[in-house]
């Protein structure tokens, strides 16, 4: 290019620009040939001169591109002019590149196969959407001006003083700039404000100037959106679509789902649908019918066992917690291993399978109950191919398939088939129920009627009440409480016994050394078990009445603290507090560990408390000045 642009002397394909051809720019771009490059080109030594270079694509001929009919203007919106100086917001095609040429660019107008959208913002070409701004009128343009100016972190409509504020700053913009005075109310203004904004949440708005994301990872965002529903989804979660760009995005303000779902439905305003924190390809009567049924489909579609994490990453856009409802919820979901499901229509289930598991559960029931596990071993014995042919080797498979070919006859609850209604036993109270029945009993008696019934029980919810009504001689040996007289000589001679270990208020039953010396109980030595029965059974009728505070709650070890009844130490708390204080006192500790280590080696605790031992701790290591303690 020379000094002086002669407009006489252009090429046949360089066109002179004027006020009149500014209109044609939309319809040259969206015009039924193909394959056009449209550069914006300025002069450098002439102001006011611009001009449009329509360059030949490898895919035409000149003659083809010169066939162009000239179309009537409607004012058509043009795409935003930027600086060449921001590649970053060129569009890169993969097809074919712009010429770096000196000079100002139309921003992402290269093309290739255009077909016009509903969207005015957006034009779509074959392998994403490109993204362009609309013009603002006059008035929009100071509404993101004085917006982005003064609430460049968004503006609170909810706040009459922020609203006013930026009212006022308007109305003195558009007298400066227009030299006229605006004549809008309240109403148009806020209207107005919601037009050029996004929401950030249910009261801030953001300028849609005033979003820092480049305009690459919009459009990036945008063609992503798209594909999808191209593919065929119909939903999309905004949260999992935030998840997707969040480490790009918290370099930007577009800080969480709900202001991202306004930026899409900002710049896709009339293609899709906006519901519950979805963007939509189409309208849902019941946006969880639709998700629950998608979910199945995909199980069904596997045809087998299917973890969580597979279904997560078949549906991406799904949110988590939607796609957990409904793996708990469908009698269509079979579970299977833990993390694993199937779809119910993957089994091969005959009519003759269905029959022979109901015999199995009517035959097989005690007291109208079944455990899934009783179920498993019985019908596995009379039907063993039904597994084969399943591959199921689950009991928790078997229950879920039972409960959808049975669905109203029976109850379910965790592991149990309870046939009809009424009031049922539950695994504890049956065992419980068992072992009393009996005058004595081992622990390994207990162990196998659990296991004989596939009962999954907690030992400390069985000895409870056991320990009420039955002497436990050893760790093996119980005894109905009617099975043992214990005369008054024997407890007179026990107290007497347990008074020197009662020095400080109580004693922890395990850690008594000398039980070779207290006296036999009938024909029973004395154990900390048989010791912790007689203070549970008979602590009030002693000369100076004892209790048992106990504290673990497991089986297989002594249970409790013996404790002088009407001293000061009412609770398991008291004790440690106590414990703690004087092993301080002598030797402090280092940190609430070795606190908890050394309450672990004295007997004091068995495992670390649940809720911790910090207050215990505090209060054990402050210092106390009295009785030199």
């Amino acid at each position: 290019m020379g000094n002086h642009l002669d407009e006489n002397r252009l090429s046949p394909t360089r066109i002179y620009w004027d006020e009149t051809l500014g209109d044609l720019i939309d319809d040259l771009i969206s015009d039924a040939n193909d394959g056009l490059i449209l550069i914006f080109v300025k002069s450098t030594l002439e102001k006011n001169k611009y001009y449009i270079k329509i360059e030949k694509s490898e895919s035409q001929s000149e003659n083809e591109q010169l066939k162009r009919p000239i179309p009537k203007p409607d004012s058509p919106v043009l795409p935003e002019i930027i600086s060449e100086k921001s590649p970053e917001n060129i569009f890169d095609d993969s097809f074919t590149k712009l010429k770096e040429e000196e000079g100002t660019h139309f921003k992402q107008t290269h093309v290739r196969g255009w077909e016009p959208l509903k969207n005015e913002n957006l034009m779509k070409s074959g392998h994403g959407i490109i993204f362009t701004r609309n013009k603002l009128s006059r008035e929009q343009e100071l509404y993101t001006e004085v917006l982005t100016n003064q609430f460049p972190s968004g503006i609170n409509l909810n706040n009459q003083l922020q609203v006013f504020r930026c009212m006022v700053a308007f109305k003195k913009a558009f007298s400066e700039n227009y030299n006229e005075e605006w004549i809008g109310d309240y109403d148009q203004f806020i209207k107005g404000i919601i037009e050029i904004t996004v929401a950030c949440d249910e009261t801030t708005r953001l300028s849609i100037t005033s979003l820092d994301a480049s305009d690459s990872l919009l459009n990036e965002i945008l063609v992503q959106v798209n594909t999808l529903f191209e593919s065929g989804e119909v939903i999309v979660s905004s949260d999992e679509l935030y998840i997707k760009f969040k480490q790009r995005l918290l370099q930007t303000n577009i800080y969480n789902s709900t202001t991202l779902e306004n930026v899409v439905r900002y710049y896709m305003r009339g293609k899709y649908n906006f519901t519950d924190g979805y963007i939509c390809s189409q309208k849902l009567s019941n946006l969880d019918s639709y998700i629950f049924d998608r979910v199945l489909a995909t199980l069904r579609k596997f045809s087998g066992q299917m973890s969580h994490k597979e279904l997560i990453h078949t549906l991406p856009h799904f949110p988590d917690e939607k796609i957990r409802d409904c793996l708990n919820s469908s009698s269509k979901v079979i579970r299977g291993k833990k993390g694993y499901y199937t779809h119910i229509d993957c089994f091969d289930i005959t009519l003759q399978d269905k029959e022979l598991l109901l015999t199995t559960i009517t035959e097989n029931m005690q007291d109208n109950v079944i455990t899934t596990a009783g179920l498993f071993d019985a019908y596995m014995a009379i039907n063993p191919d039904f597994f084969d042919r399943n591959l199921i080797t689950d009991i928790v498979t078997l229950g879920d398939i039972f409960k959808y070919c049975y669905p109203s006859k029976y109850i379910y609850k965790r592991g149990q088939i309870i046939f009809g209604g009424g009031s049922i036993l539950s695994s504890t109270e049956k065992v419980i129920r068992h072992l009393m029945s009996m005058r004595s009993f081992t622990y390994r008696d207990m162990e196998e009627f659990e296991d004989s019934n596939h009962y999954n029980v907690a030992c400390r919810g069985v000895l409870k009440p056991i320990l009420k009504k039955y002497f436990r001689l050893d760790e093996n040996r119980f005894i109905s409480i009617d099975q043992l007289d214990i005369s008054e000589n024997v407890l007179n001679e026990i107290e007497n016994l347990l008074m020197d270990e009662l020095q400080t208020g109580y004693v922890c039953s395990a850690n008594i050394k000398n039980y070779l010396s207290y006296p036999y109980v009938e024909s029973n030595p004395c154990t900390p078990y048989l010791l912790e029965s007689i203070i549970r059974i008979y602590g009030s009728k002693f000369r100076c009445p004892l209790k048992l505070i106990e504290y673990y709650t497991g089986c297989k070890k002594p249970r409790g603290i013996i404790v002088i009844a009407d001293s000061d130490f009412k609770n398991y708390t008291d004790i440690l507090i106590d414990v703690l204080k004087k092993q301080n006192n002598r030797e402090p500790f280092k940190n609430q560990m070795e606190a908890i280590e050394y309450l672990k080696e004295i007997n004091y605790m068995q495992t670390a408390p649940r809720d911790g031992l910090s207050g215990i701790y505090s209060k054990a290591i402050a210092k106390y000045e009295y009785f030199g303690i």
